[in-house]
């Protein structure tokens, strides 16, 4: 039973990581520190990172869930900023590349997962 932990540990590790997205997106930012549409490489690649360190098994299905769930929480994160007070601005453009990241994480798994296998894409 060596390694039975890793799998808890990893999963633990991941909410963790999307833990820490929703406290970066939601905490004021310092002024002077925001590069006018300069975020949304961090935004593609932080949703990016979030779909490939995903511990779960991809199947299609799942996969799917996964782009959703991290796609909503991308415009429910920026709804929160347009409601709350924080000092931080709501942008489309920043959903949709927290979208596009989780779509181009998952896909990249799936890819990898049909590479390995030997298995389909879809």
């Amino acid at each position: 039973m060596t390694g039975s932990w890793l799998l808890p540990l990893a999963r633990c590790g991941w909410v963790v990581m999307v833990l820490g997205v929703v406290a970066v997106s939601l905490y004021p930012l310092p002024p002077g520190t925001e590069i006018p549409g300069g975020d949304k490489t961090a935004h593609f690649l932080a949703y990016m990172v979030l779909a490939l360190g995903c511990p779960w098994r991809l199947d299609t299905k799942r996969a799917l869930a996964l782009f959703g769930g991290l796609a909503c929480l991308g415009l429910m994160l920026e709804a929160a900023q347009h409601v709350m007070d924080i000092g931080r601005c709501a942008e489309a453009a920043d959903a949709v590349a927290n979208a596009l990241g989780a779509l181009a994480g998952c896909v990249i798994r799936r890819a990898h997962h049909a590479y390995t296998t030997g298995g389909n894409l879809i």
